[in-house]
C-alpha cells in the first residue's frame, strides 16, 4: 500500500482516478463503480452500499464517532452518529434482554411468562 501510495502522481489520498488521470468527483465515481460491479456481474452492488456496510462494521467493532468522521471523510458529526447511535442500540439491546425476564429462565414454547410481582390482576404496574 505504502509502495502504491508513493508511486502515485495524483496526491493526498486519491488512489483511483479517471481515464484522464484526474481523481473522480462523487457523482462519476459511483457511475463507474456501477459499471465496475457490472462487468464482473456482482448485482446489486453500489460504491454507496459498500461504503454504507463498511461504516456500519466499523461502527459494530467499536469505532467511534470522531473515528468514523475521520475514516470516511466526513466534516459532519451527524452522519458518524447515526452509525455509531445504531450500533450502542443493538449492543445496549442484546446485552438487556435478560431482563426482561429477569433471572434467565427456561420456557417452552406453550409457557406463559409470569407476571411480574408487582402487577395487579389487571396487569397495571403497581405504584
Amino acid at each position: 500500500m505504502r509502495r502504491s501510495r508513493r508511486a502515485s502522481t495524483i496526491g493526498h489520498l486519491t488512489y483511483l482516478v479517471t481515464e484522464r488521470g484526474k481523481p473522480y468527483v462523487v457523482e462519476s465515481f459511483g457511475n463507474q463503480f456501477h459499471d465496475w460491479c457490472k462487468d464482473a456481474d456482482l448485482v446489486g452492488c453500489s460504491a454507496h452500499g459498500i461504503r454504507k456496510f463498511d461504516a456500519t462494521e466499523a461502527s459494530e467493532n467499536g469505532a467511534t464517532t470522531h473515528q468514523l468522521m475521520a475514516m470516511f471523510g466526513w466534516d459532519n458529526i451527524t452522519q458518524a452518529e447515526l452509525y455509531t447511535r445504531k450500533a450502542n442500540q443493538g449492543k445496549l439491546a442484546r446485552g438487556g434482554m435478560h431482563l426482561l425476564v429477569g433471572e434467565q429462565q427456561e420456557r417452552t414454547a406453550d409457557e406463559s411468562v409470569p407476571l411480574s410481582s408487582n402487577a395487579r390482576k389487571s396487569g397495571t404496574p403497581r405504584r
